[in-house]
């Protein structure tokens, strides 16, 4: 693009929120503009995103009517997600994937930070009748459902509610019947509950890649159970490591694999502390370790929700452990356990790596069968 070479665009780096020098009304002839003007930095994709806190949230969306997003008032809009949709890719209709603008709408529910909207269905048109894209305003994205779309496949329905306060400067047209969602799948925000605020940025202290942050809500003011973060598995003094070996499922794991998400610890609905995940986890992707020290199985070092049984042996996080140690049991774990070694040659005692066993959407609790 022209300007683009030139350094003639406003705006250029993404941002949330409101952009300088526009205002809700603003219209636009095409695509092109809104990228000059830096509210919309993508010249076909519908969905424009940046990176936060090493997650991926959207920053602004477009609705040219290429799908069927429905504008049910002002305040409320549904906004199908991008992908699989021969309407704008030639081919067969596919089901659409919970990555790239999909994911970043989705990680906007958590992050609560709102999306501009830029819209042809409603708003402004030129002089021969043509609509414009019109500057709607911000929204925050509060819910996300899967359903069969027009095409008979899956697709991601966003609802997306406009952020009081803000000024009405175009006569909306055409717009539909109220939005409504189909009550499945459901992701909410959380503003509804009681806030959570960052208690601590990284229970790790440096030692993890990736911070492990805690989260508490703002009236409660509980510490979590004194232990000392580690990264590594405690050998008893009397065991000797012998040379290391492959893995024992044959992956090329090492003693660099550390936790592979963004992990935080907050109070469940049992006001019970747990792990969760603040990105979404494809199945089958690796999660965490479970470390502790190895100890014999007896006696009361291996608590509830604390131990994981190792061949007459115990990997006890009682006192020593990483955020595995957090990680609640469930019958209906979304977590499964995979025995690995990376760092000795002794398959009697193997690393206790976590994976995912089904997507795991952001915002959601961490489980583990202990059993």
């Amino acid at each position: 693009m022209c300007l683009q070479r030139q350094q003639k665009c406003a705006n250029v780096t993404e941002q949330l929120g409101t952009v300088p020098g526009i205002e809700v009304g603003d219209a636009f002839e095409c695509r092109a503009e809104l990228c000059v003007v830096g509210l919309h930095h993508e010249f076909q994709a519908g969905i424009d995103s940046m990176e936060k806190e090493g997650m991926k949230i959207a920053t602004s969306i477009v609705d040219s009517q290429r799908y069927a997003n429905m504008m049910g008032s002002l305040n409320q809009f549904t906004y199908i997600g991008h992908g699989g949709n021969p309407n704008v890719y030639n081919g067969m209709p596919r089901d659409q994937k919970l990555q790239g603008g999909n994911l970043a709408l989705m990680n906007s529910i958590e992050a609560e930070e709102p999306v501009r909207v830029i819209s042809i269905l409603g708003g402004s048109t030129d002089s021969h009748g043509k609509r414009l894209y019109t500057y709607m305003g911000l929204y925050l994205v509060t819910r996300m459902v899967q359903v069969r779309g027009e095409h008979g496949k899956l697709v991601f329905k966003f609802l997306l509610k406009r952020e009081p306060g803000q000024p009405i400067k175009f006569t909306p047209s055409r717009l539909g019947q109220p939005a409504e969602l189909p009550p499945m799948n459901v992701i909410r925000s959380q503003k509804s509950a009681v806030r959570n605020v960052v208690c601590v940025n990284d229970i790790s202290n440096g030692k993890e890649e990736k911070p492990v942050r805690m989260m508490v809500s703002a009236d409660d003011d509980e510490k979590l159970p004194c232990f000392d973060y580690i990264i590594d598995v405690v050998y008893p003094k009397c065991y000797r490591q012998s040379k290391p070996c492959f893995c024992v499922h044959s992956c090329k794991c090492n003693s660099s694999c550390r936790a592979g998400f963004l992990l935080e610890i907050v109070k469940n609905k049992y006001k019970r502390w747990t792990v969760r995940t603040r990105s979404y986890i494809p199945a089958g992707n690796f999660v965490c370790e479970y470390i502790g020290e190895l100890r014999k199985q007896g006696g009361d070092c291996c608590l509830l929700g604390f131990g994981l049984n190792c061949n007459g042996f115990v990997i006890d996080a009682t006192k020593r452990g990483n955020v595995a140690r957090f990680i609640n049991h469930s019958s209906n774990p979304n977590l499964y356990v995979g025995d690995f070694v990376y760092d000795h040659g002794d398959r009697r005692f193997p690393h206790k790596m976590l994976f995912a066993a089904k997507n795991i959407p952001a915002n959601r609790e961490l489980t583990l069968s202990y059993r």
